[in-house]
């Protein structure tokens, strides 16, 4: 067996030897050779952790709320309001925004404030910034919100795992009404790491 990954980050070969062992050959931008023996298994472990990586949106990148449905670890929440500079809103109104970690990412959810009547979810983007109410990783699962008769929801809802009930929700309710809004809440209480407090 012969495989070649490559990205801006790293090129590997791998190889299987005569002796039924597989080994990594990493090749780094200094030219320098690195040779590192796994099993099978390893191996297979390391290309699901490759693969997993090159799949994750990238620094600054946008993200749709519906991309993070499914099982995460949720690690910190924060918020904020940031100053008006135009480039999120055209009223130049100051913004909220919130910014979570699920599976050790940072994502920052960003308010666009419309006119005072509207809200949305301007933006969902990867980011780095640093996050200041940081607890240890609690499972929890995204799931989309529902549609009722009154309204069309593009919005995220995470649920707790233990206690199943919702601890984060990020996006815009009432998508097709004159009136939509930004939802960005946060529940705290409702995480398993906080049922005894």
């Amino acid at each position: 067996m012969e495989m070649n990954i490559k990205s801006e980050f790293f090129d590997v070969t791998i190889l299987e030897n005569k002796l039924s062992k597989t080994y990594v050959e990493e090749t780094k931008n200094s030219g320098q050779v690195y040779r590192l023996y796994f099993t099978k298994k390893q191996i297979d472990k390391i290309l699901q952790i490759l693969t997993d990586e090159l799949n994750q949106p990238k620094m600054n990148s946008k993200v749709e709320v519906k991309d993070l449905v499914g099982k995460h670890y949720l690690s910190g929440f924060d918020t904020a309001t940031e100053k008006a500079d135009n480039s999120y809103n055209s009223y130049n109104e100051d913004f909220d925004v919130v910014r979570f970690v699920l599976d050790g990412r940072t994502y920052k959810a960003i308010e666009d404030p419309s006119d005072g009547y509207r809200s949305y979810l301007q933006d969902l983007i990867v980011t780095d910034e640093v996050i200041s109410n940081t607890f240890p990783p609690q499972e929890v699962i995204g799931i989309m919100k529902e549609n009722d008769n009154y309204s069309v929801n593009d919005t995220i809802q995470f649920f707790d795992i233990v206690t199943g009930k919702i601890v984060l929700e990020i996006g815009t309710d009432n998508t097709d009404d004159y009136y939509p809004y930004c939802v960005m809440n946060w529940y705290p209480e409702n995480l398993a790491i906080n049922v005894d407090k």
